[in-house]
């Protein structure tokens, strides 16, 4: 009965593990198509730092700073001046900085970055994890073939004691 209820579990977390994995793939895939069709709805425009706030505040870890930038910019004729929300503390005002401004509404800027590297980061783990599986079957496989119970712990120890041994 306890056999039966821990192969249980175990069907229960290699599902869950299979769900997540694709889960996973999935999202990545659906980031990097995202990211493509957004920088490609994107037009690039070079904007100057118009102003730059920052904000202090006190958390349990010490004090953090939140930094509001304003970019000022002109597409089609027309000038804008919008918030710009992926300003990295290292830029200044004055600095002038492409953006990417969606061409239909000038008035929102995108970024199609950051989604990108995560998208490209989540497929990296899928296909890590995938040929990190590849790779553990193909040695339980050689080991069965080599007549190893792999299912016994022990004698697999044994099997790599006495091929150390005789290395």
């Amino acid at each position: 009965m306890k056999r039966f209820i821990a192969k249980i579990i175990g069907y229960i977390v290699c599902f869950t593990f299979i769900v997540i994995l694709v889960g996973t793939f999935v999202g990545g895939i659906y980031g990097l198509i995202h990211a493509i069709q957004t920088k490609n709805k994107g037009v690039e425009v070079s904007a100057t730092i118009a102003s730059v706030t920052s904000r202090k505040y006190h958390t349990k870890y010490g004090t953090e700073t939140d930094y509001t930038a304003y970019v000022d910019y002109t597409y089609n004729g027309t000038k804008y001046h919008e918030t710009y929300k992926y300003y990295n503390h290292t830029q200044k005002k004055g600095d002038v900085i492409t953006i990417t401004i969606n061409s239909e509404k000038p008035e929102d800027i995108l970024s199609y970055k950051d989604e990108l590297i995560t998208s490209i980061l989540q497929i990296m783990i899928f296909v890590s994890l995938v040929v990190f599986r590849i790779i553990r079957n193909a040695r339980r496989y050689r080991l069965k073939k080599l007549g190893v119970d792999i299912n016994d712990d022990e004698a697999i120890k044994r099997y790599y004691d006495e091929k150390k041994r005789k290395s």
